[in-house]
């Protein structure tokens, strides 16, 4: 009897042996497959959340689109008097040079663009002169750059010289000291402006400065395309200096 049970036992152990191996393998397969399935469950929220945020950025995208339509169809508006005395285009920018004081233009008749033709913004205050013009696109030497001399006159009518300094920065060419100038005062292109016509804003009087060493005063001017930073520049296709 006892022989028996030990060989009952003995069997047992060999059968169930095999049998605790297929167990825990098709309990492996069960997470293996189960594991499967929900990885592809994650894989399909991932592509519908990315679908949704595709979505959503399109709307965003979209509406800053509508937004910056509505801040040129408003900017062209203020363009309508300009049309009424000089042939414009429009300017598209690319990019700001700021260590050389340039500035790049896409525009639709590159042809036309001419060197030294002026460029300003929608509301006449003057950017600069196109340099060079490219395949595709144009150089601006905005009136900051350091070659750059222009006739101005100020509110009250009286001539001076702006001179570019780089680096986005303008300012009077010896301002003698025995003439008053105010910080705030608008500076305008004048009837001997050359490369602009007459009458547009170029910018204020930043700050005046006297020194009892330097025989003029240090006048600095805020040029008004870089406060105003539009969306699109203005080319003035009709205009020449007559001694052009």
């Amino acid at each position: 009897m006892v022989c028996g049970v030990s060989l009952r036992n003995l069997w047992f152990k060999i059968v169930s042996k095999p049998e605790e191996v297929l167990f825990e393998q098709g309990w492996n397969l069960k997470s293996y497959f189960w594991g499967i399935s929900h990885l592809k469950e994650l894989i399909r929220e991932n592509e519908l959340l990315t679908r949704e945020n595709f979505k959503l950025l399109q709307k965003i995208q979209e509406m800053y689109a509508l937004e910056e339509e509505n801040k040129i169809l408003k900017e062209s508006l203020k363009i309508e008097p300009l049309k009424q005395n000089f042939s414009l285009t429009i300017l598209r920018p690319i990019a700001f040079d700021q260590s050389n004081n340039f500035l790049y233009l896409n525009a639709p008749n590159l042809s036309l663009l001419q060197k030294n033709t002026p460029v300003l913004t929608s509301t006449k205050q003057i950017v600069g002169v196109v340099d060079k013009n490219f395949s595709g696109y144009v150089v601006v030497k905005l009136i900051t750059a350091p070659d750059f001399k222009l006739i101005a006159q100020t509110e009250k009518n009286e001539e001076i010289i702006l001179k570019g300094g780089g680096n986005f920065q303008l300012a009077l060419e010896k301002f003698p000291k025995d003439k008053k100038i105010e910080k705030g005062e608008k500076i305008f292109t004048s009837q001997n402006s050359k490369f602009f016509p007459a009458n547009f804003l170029i910018g204020e009087i930043k700050e005046v400065i006297n020194s009892d060493i330097d025989p003029f005063q240090k006048v600095e001017v805020t040029p008004y395309f870089l406060v105003e930073k539009p969306s699109f520049f203005l080319a003035i296709l009709n205009w020449r200096y007559p001694d052009q």
